[in-house]
């Protein structure tokens, strides 16, 4: 993932405890509250979805995903979907892509 900002590091230190912790949702909210720049904001929500992915929870891991359109480099969620048994997860995707343009 990109390094956050400067000024963002000790936010960034609260983000990555909460990340080992699996507390992803909590690391979500925070960011939120903090008003992080879209591009930050966006690669939580793509460490929350691959999170939600790797536990099966994929209509939660598909809203995460589609959060990330616009902020996160399509390429990087498409690789990640890229396994047969991603294929719905996917086409959620790409149709959250196409309904961003």
């Amino acid at each position: 993932a990109p390094p956050l900002l400067p000024q963002e590091r000790p936010l960034a230190a609260k983000l990555d405890a909460l990340f080992r912790s699996n507390l992803y949702g909590v690391a979500l909210s925070l960011a939120e509250a903090q008003a992080l720049q879209p591009s930050a904001l966006g690669e939580v929500r793509l460490r929350y979805a691959q999170h939600l992915h790797s536990r099966g929870e994929l209509p939660a891991a598909a809203e995460q995903y589609a959060a990330t359109v616009g902020v996160v480099e399509p390429s990087r969620v498409v690789r990640l979907l890229l396994a047969p048994q991603d294929a719905p997860l996917l086409l959620s995707h790409l149709q959250a892509l196409l309904a961003h343009t």
